[in-house]
């Protein structure tokens, strides 16, 4: 049985995504997500959330990001934390459709966790789907189930809890 974890949003943040969505519906966008885990990795901060990036590509059915500006981005964050929020994954939309993870999104999440210099073995992909009347918003969690010897990537979703910062 997989452990569960819970991801900690502030509220500001949650509503931050819901409006990066809003703002490029219908058609798809997307970003990285910075925070840290907690010492007994049951538990993930989010403290940022990095947009689509000035290039990014927006369409119906595709959202391609800023990748140099998401690097930039990225380092500075960083940096201006003393390295405690690193990277944690992705999010993006799925307008007019479901939260759930698609086979590019499971590949995705295989290709951070097994890319060594993303140093995150088990990444995070927030999703929002519906409309920007009902959104939807889950977060998945790649996992490593051991087998024979063998790993096995599995998809779990995490809990996600509110908080305002005080």
């Amino acid at each position: 049985m997989a452990r569960q974890v819970v991801l900690w949003i502030q509220n500001a943040l949650y509503k931050e995504l819901l409006f990066q969505a809003d703002k490029y519906y219908p058609d798809e966008t997307g970003g990285i997500l910075m925070g840290y885990w907690n010492e007994a990795q049951t538990e993930i901060v989010l403290k940022h959330i990095i947009g689509p990036g000035p290039k990014a590509i927006h369409e119906l059915h595709r959202f391609e990001p800023d990748t140099e500006y998401h690097i930039g981005e990225i380092a500075r964050i960083y940096e201006e934390s003393a390295q405690l929020f690193s990277y944690l994954g992705d999010w993006h939309t799925h307008p007019d459709a479901t939260a759930m993870l698609s086979r590019l999104d499971k590949r995705t999440l295989c290709k951070i966790a097994t890319h060594p210099p993303s140093r995150t073995p088990e990444p995070i992909m927030l999703i929002i789907g519906g409309d920007h009347e009902s959104p939807q918003l889950k977060i998945h969690i790649l996992m490593w189930r051991k087998f024979i010897g063998l790993s096995f990537p599995g998809y779990h979703e995490c809990v996600l809890r509110l908080y305002d910062e005080s």
